[in-house]
């Protein structure tokens, strides 16, 4: 079975660039949409079937569109282009709350307990940090004998969210 990932998915809030970080953080739209496409990805799962290795919303912060430049905001988190302060948005809210509930105990407690080999491909780097190489070529070889883990929604997302915030505070 071949399986899938869910990549940049994400929507953008009309006239969210005019708004202040105080309205702007109450993105209704963009958590209504958010439900919709969490809950169809649950459907692929449940009812067709669909192996649905990982899901990454676009985008974790607000930041420059190749083709809209500032004006159009995708993130879950805003962030003041002048203070580069960030606030998380209502729609980070909901999602990190969706994943902590649709959490798969089993595929958690099998990464958490597995010492960690190599690490998931994050903006296209396959880099393998046990050896260091930074090489695709290498890090393809190095995995070549690890067993392939299912990351699960979870903890695709949840690990590089929780790095995010952490950062962001």
């Amino acid at each position: 079975m071949v399986h899938c990932s869910v990549t940049e998915n994400g929507f953008s809030v009309k006239n969210e660039s005019d708004m202040n970080a105080d309205e702007a953080v109450k993105d209704f739209d963009r958590v209504h949409y958010f439900q919709g496409t969490t809950k169809a990805l649950l459907d692929a799962v449940n009812v067709d079937g669909v192996d649905i290795r990982a899901y990454f919303p676009w985008s974790f912060l607000d930041n420059l569109e190749w083709a809209d430049g500032y004006t159009t905001r995708f993130g879950v988190t805003y962030v003041d282009y002048e203070t580069q302060q960030r606030c998380p948005k209502d729609s980070a809210r909901f999602l990190i709350k969706w994943f902590k509930e649709h959490e798969d105990p089993e595929t958690a407690a099998k990464w958490d307990a597995k010492a960690i080999k190599t690490v998931p491909p994050v903006f296209g780097d396959r880099t393998n940090l046990v050896n260091g190489s930074a090489s695709s070529r290498a890090a393809t070889k190095a995995s070549e004998n690890v067993p392939a883990t299912r990351w699960g929604f979870r903890t695709t997302f949840m690990k590089f969210l929780a790095a995010l915030l952490a950062f962001i505070r």
